[in-house]
């Protein structure tokens, strides 16, 4: 595993950490969270973080047919609404995009999450 599928090391190595390349740590987490798989490292843990690089490698988020990747492997257990699931599977890729300029900001992920919440939430 790459103590790096978090931040990406392009990114970090430029030492120019701004909102959009927090954003591809984000993007990873939505993963897990739609995977099912556990938090990345957890404190007082190894600092491996070999479930976000299953997650990521799972979902293979640059190449063609990454959403129904994320699709398939889907937490059954968590019983997502499909369009919920693609919804948030689109904006966590859309937050690993490589080219940092085609990540969204925080302030539209923010929106984007409000207006799922708002159509999914229940009565």
């Amino acid at each position: 595993t790459k103590p790096d599928e978090l931040g990406r090391p392009c990114d970090i190595a430029s030492g120019d950490i701004t909102d959009k390349t927090c954003l591809h740590s984000f993007g990873v987490v939505l993963l897990e969270l739609l995977f099912g798989a556990p938090a990345s490292a957890e404190p007082g843990g190894t600092g491996v973080w070999a479930p976000a690089c299953h997650a990521y490698q799972a979902a293979m988020p640059h190449q063609p047919g990454a959403l129904d990747r994320i699709v398939e492997g889907l937490d059954c257990l968590a019983e997502w609404p499909l369009s919920l699931a693609k919804e948030l599977a689109e904006l966590a890729l859309s937050c690993v995009a490589i080219d940092v300029a085609m990540r969204p900001s925080f302030i539209e992920v923010q929106r984007r999450l409000l207006q799922l919440r708002e159509r999914y939430s229940g009565p």
